[in-house]
């Protein structure tokens, strides 16, 4: 988004986000301040990455795992090699 090349770790970014939001069983964005798509990008890319709440409920590796795959930067998000290893 930020004129990095576009490849699979947007894949990996998407993926995060679908984890994200199954265990937190809403959408992580707050739709109510991103009322169209270029609002929702904008709110990606400027605001913090949302996290799983420490509430106990969620492992720290799971929690790492998530933040891997939602780091902003193309170039320091895990590969999914390195989250398949991160797994084992």
């Amino acid at each position: 988004m930020k004129g990095e090349k576009i490849n699979y770790l947007c894949d990996i970014w998407s993926f995060g986000l679908v984890l994200l939001e199954l265990a937190r069983g809403q959408f992580p964005y707050p739709v109510t301040r991103a009322p169209g798509i270029i609002e929702m990008l904008d709110m990606i890319q400027k605001d913090p990455i949302p996290m799983i709440p420490d509430d106990g409920r969620y492992s720290n590796e799971f929690k790492d795992f998530i933040g891997r795959c939602l780091e902003k930067s193309a170039k320091k998000r895990a590969s999914a090699i390195e989250l398949l290893v991160f797994l084992e």
